[in-house]
């Protein structure tokens, strides 16, 4: 058509026209080369996300995001049910809904460190739930950053740990009550690990040695008897660690105040 002067080209020599109307059909073919670019891009970007926000939503754990505004954004499943809310009640709400008042400036200052671009693990803190019962949570914190590579919000995944303090204060109780039991025991009793060194003991045991626990725990008997008898006490010990069978015997120990004593031992 140009060719024929007819079209938008005819204003100007063929051989012009022609190389007009070449450069437009290039101009076009780019455009449209970078157009269909753009959008498989978008495309793969829309999958990702999909894919991403599948794996979230699925996720067990509780994973939470929200804006640099303290807004809710994301609220999976597993925070549905550490929380009690719903995500259509949760989203867009302030993520004080779970903040105990009590620990309302230690999340501003969580705020303002991935504001800074820290990443947070492994904190231990307390959240409440709907019913405003207190949960014990471990929280990794990651601050969300745009395409522009600016921080624009914050993540975090959270486990219910409320089971694993309560198991961990009853074995405290348990153990002091073990040791108070071993308290009132009038002879002296010390407990060692496989290296020999003190792990533990009781009142008498301390006042024999003339100390508190505090300066024993981690050493062994090298560190506070003569040569001779350390080495005794050590191949005694290592008969009872290699042959699961009691040992008795009598041994000859200088106290701390270096006064010769004769012990009978049991281990």
């Amino acid at each position: 058509g140009t060719a024929n002067f007819q079209g938008p080209f005819v204003n100007m020599p063929v051989g012009q026209a022609l190389n007009v109307l070449q450069s437009f059909t290039m101009i076009i073919a780019i455009t449209g080369l970078i157009m269909s670019a753009a959008m498989n891009e978008r495309r793969r970007a829309e999958e990702d996300n999909a894919f991403f926000a599948s794996l979230v939503e699925s996720a067990d754990e509780c994973i939470v995001g929200k804006t640099l505004g303290g807004v809710i954004s994301t609220w999976n499943r597993g925070a549905e049910k550490q929380f009690g809310y719903s995500a259509a009640e949760a989203r867009g709400r302030k993520i004080d809904i779970i903040i105990p008042p009590e620990k309302e400036a230690e999340e501003r200052s969580i705020l303002e460190r991935v504001r800074a671009g820290q990443r947070i693990e492994a904190l231990e803190t307390v959240r409440r739930n709907k019913n405003d019962q207190r949960i014990n949570v471990l929280l990794t914190i990651s601050p969300i950053v745009g395409a522009d590579g600016k921080i624009v919000g914050v993540s975090k995944i959270g486990h219910d740990i409320t089971g694993r303090i309560a198991a961990e204060k009853r074995l405290q109780v348990a153990h002091q009550y073990q040791q108070t039991m071993i308290n009132h025991i009038p002879d002296p009793i010390f407990i060692k690990d496989r290296q020999h060194r003190w792990t533990g003991g009781n009142k008498s045991f301390w006042e024999f040695m003339n100390g508190p626990p505090e300066n024993f725990i981690g050493k062994t008997d090298f560190d506070f008897f003569p040569k001779n008898e350390a080495e005794l006490f050590w191949e005694k010990d290592e008969k009872v660690f290699n042959s699961g069978a009691v040992d008795h015997s009598e041994e000859l120990v200088t106290d701390p105040k270096g006064k010769k004593r004769v012990l009978s031992t049991k281990k």
